[in-house]
């Protein structure tokens, strides 16, 4: 299960470095299908989608999401202590204070919302030649 969760990982940094916007999606998409199948979430992966990605990316905002619908307080125990960075705990924060008013997490419905695409067709709905 951890060589699958760094692969994951893996494949959605190296889509960021190459700026491709569907092979990140699709990558996000497999990380929340997986989560979703097994009930189990990488948390131990939050410093690397941290240290590799920028403000605002996709995958921070969906490992703050898992956070936030999950909350599990086990996940922020002493021995966990170093899989997190200053700039996740902060996005923790804000998305605690904000979901006080959401009760439905928005990974369960539409994964699109961790995609870059914006306005332009997802790369699920696409015809490939």
């Amino acid at each position: 299960m951890e060589v699958e969760w760094e692969r994951l990982t893996s494949a959605y940094i190296f889509g960021d470095k190459i700026q491709d916007g569907d092979y990140k999606d699709a990558a996000i998409d497999a990380l929340i299908q997986k989560v979703l199948n097994e009930k189990s979430y990488p948390i131990h992966k939050t410093r690397k989608i941290y240290e590799n990605t920028v403000g605002g990316d996709s995958a921070r905002r969906l490992w703050v999401d898992w956070f936030v619908y999950v909350n599990d307080a086990e996940w922020m125990d002493e021995a966990k202590r170093n899989y997190y960075t200053e700039d996740f705990l902060f996005d923790l924060s804000q998305a605690l204070m904000k979901s006080i008013r959401v009760k439905v997490a928005p990974y369960k419905d539409n994964t699109c919302v961790y995609h870059i695409h914006g306005q332009k067709p997802c790369y699920k709905n696409r015809r490939f030649p």
